[in-house]
């Protein structure tokens, strides 16, 4: 029996600049909840319910989204890096 695949897509390319200082040296997506990195709860979520592949766009430090993404969380994950930031849904 195959998996159906069902995939996700999470939006992870800002500078998260509302966020002030805290983003200055860590992307958003990694910073902590609880636990976990607001990325790893996304992910586990997505796992949970049936999605069996993340997409991740990256834009700002992915060097550090792809290290810190290193274990298993239950779904193919796929990194889009954003060379340029196309602006919130790339400028529809």
């Amino acid at each position: 029996m195959t998996r159906e695949l069902k995939t996700a897509m999470i939006m992870a390319a800002g500078y998260g600049t509302r966020m002030g200082d805290l983003t200055a040296e860590i992307p958003k997506p990694l910073l902590p909840l609880n636990e976990n990195r607001i990325i790893e709860v996304l992910l586990l979520k997505l796992a949970a319910s049936g999605i069996t592949k993340a997409v991740i766009n990256l834009h700002y430090k992915p060097e550090v989204v792809r290290q810190l993404l290193c274990r298993d969380y239950g779904l193919e994950i796929i990194f889009s890096e954003e060379p340029e930031l196309l602006g919130s849904g790339g400028h529809c």
